[in-house]
């Protein structure tokens, strides 16, 4: 029982492996270590964790990134906050997000941002990469919003439809005219629902400038204008305002720190044979992660939009429409009976 009792006369200091002489000296250089230390740029992150509220749904994530690649989310999280309320540090008083956000949209946007495995790729659907287009559009994630507009087109699955609204929505312009392209180059008229699905708040004459289109191209012969010089010239405001867009967020857009598409990265490695890539080991594409062509993105001809011929539309001959035959005189009757009153005096 005594063994287990402290001595009355203080600790034991005996131990070799304990340095009570030399401790002034061990602390200095400790100190001196730790002023030669610095703080990593990347990876020493000064992170906390916050609750967001999305329709029945929480989310806890940390900030760090929701911070760095969006200045709406950054300027949020540096805002003073009342101690007392401390929104988005608990369950009971989470920051909650307004109606027209869907939770499936908050989680597909996060999946971008924060995936559960590692992989050299993102494998999403394309209604996934669609709400997180729309999200990133809607929230000023311009890299993520690069990244999306890049898988969308690699997937070529985008209806006519959807190329026009999300082009619309998106700043794509390029989108905008291909699905208008589409539709006037369809064999059958849009339906109905496809042209209430068009026009929508001030956008309330495209089915019917789409119809005018696909008119004129039925009608024009062979002097009839490309279709995309006439959806140049008839949604000339539109695009010219969605190009101007466009370039915008294109400045705003540095490089996109995602993982390559499936296009730019070799899946195997080697052989045919060998397997999967080492993901240690990735290929690395020289190319950039977005081509930036010296011509400008829209071709503008020098001829004008609307071919206009030298030549009269229609073709007038010189001749009269309709034959008329020259008529020979008949011999008058009076001639007729003097010669045979010559013939019965003779």
């Amino acid at each position: 029982m005594a063994d287990f009792l402290p001595s009355p006369e203080g600790p034991d200091l005996s131990n070799p492996g304990i340095d009570v002489t030399g401790g002034s000296s061990g602390l200095a250089e400790e100190k001196e270590t730790l002023h030669t230390l610095r703080k990593d740029e990347d990876y020493y992150m000064e992170d906390t964790f916050m609750v967001f509220q999305v329709g029945n749904r929480l989310f806890r994530i940390p900030t760090y990134l929701l911070a760095k690649e969006s200045q709406l989310f950054g300027g949020m999280f540096s805002l003073p906050q009342n101690k007392e309320s401390l929104e988005g540090y608990n369950d009971e008083n989470p920051i909650i997000l307004p109606e027209e956000f869907s939770s499936d949209d908050f989680s597909n946007l996060l999946h971008a941002f924060y995936p559960q495995e590692v992989s050299l790729s993102l494998f999403l659907t394309t209604p996934k990469w669609i709400s997180i287009l729309n999200l990133s559009m809607k929230w000023n994630f311009t890299k993520l919003r690069a990244f999306a507009v890049s898988e969308l087109e690699r997937m070529q699955e985008l209806t006519p439809l959807q190329k026009v609204r999300l082009g619309r929505d998106n700043k794509v312009s390029s989108w905008f005219i291909e699905g208008l392209t589409a539709y006037v180059n369809a064999p059958s008229p849009m339906t109905d629902d496809e042209a209430m699905d068009l026009d929508f708040e001030d956008h309330i004459t495209t089915a019917y400038r789409v119809y005018r289109i696909q008119e004129r191209q039925l009608l024009g012969g062979y002097n009839r204008p490309s279709v995309k010089q006439e959806i140049e010239e008839v949604f000339k405001d539109e695009i010219v305002s969605l190009r101007a867009d466009e370039a915008a967020l294109r400045q705003a857009e540095p490089d996109v720190p995602f993982p390559p598409t499936p296009a730019a990265v070799d899946p195997l490695w080697g052989d045919v044979d060998a397997g999967p890539i080492c993901p240690d080991e990735p290929i690395i594409p020289d190319v950039p992660a977005f081509y930036e062509p010296d011509v400008p993105a829209f071709y503008e001809p020098d001829v004008p939009a609307f071919y206009e011929p030298d030549e009269p539309a229609f073709y007038e001959p010189d001749e009269p429409a309709f034959y008329e035959p020259i008529a020979i005189p008949a011999e008058p009757a009076s001639s007729y009976a003097s010669k045979k009153k010559s013939k019965k005096k003779k």
